[in-house]
């Protein structure tokens, strides 16, 4: 068993905070809420939410435009182009937020994540930046909160 979903648009960002304590990134919100009702939507309707879990997700970004050229009115990606996102953010802050998204729509609390794999990359040419995750309940090891 496992619960898979896509979360579409720029993945967000937690952690940063202004000069007041507040919470920097003004998408959060809406972010979380798309995250959660992505997840709630794929949830098997016999899901454990007291397993511990492994979760896996891949961050994908659009790429800018001056990544790419074009020849003959077809783009291409520039050699020297990077292959990875750097400075479109961190991946243990997108983590965070998908972790505090899910609590109480996959878990009860996010140290039931006994696993994590994230990855951020670019989304191909023509397609969509967005967030899948796949979230995958140990079975047979029910999670005792004190």
């Amino acid at each position: 068993m496992e619960c898979r979903f896509l979360v579409p648009g720029k993945p967000c960002t937690q952690g940063s905070k202004d000069q007041f304590g507040r919470e920097a990134n003004k998408r959060l919100p809406g972010w979380r809420s798309d995250a959660r009702q992505a997840a709630r939507d794929e949830r098997p309707h016999d899901w454990p939410m007291g397993a511990w879990v492994v979760v896996t997700f891949t961050a994908s970004f659009a790429r800018p435009q001056s990544h790419y050229g074009s020849r003959g009115g077809h783009p291409y990606l520039k050699p020297d182009a990077p292959t990875h996102p750097g400075r479109v953010g961190d991946v243990d802050k997108v983590a965070r937020a998908l972790l505090d998204a899910l609590t109480g729509v996959l878990w009860h609390d996010d140290d039931q994540v006994v696993h994590l794999n994230a990855r951020k990359d670019y989304a191909h040419h023509g397609e969509a930046p967005g967030l899948f995750c796949t979230v995958t309940p140990l079975e047979g090891h029910e999670v005792h909160l004190q």
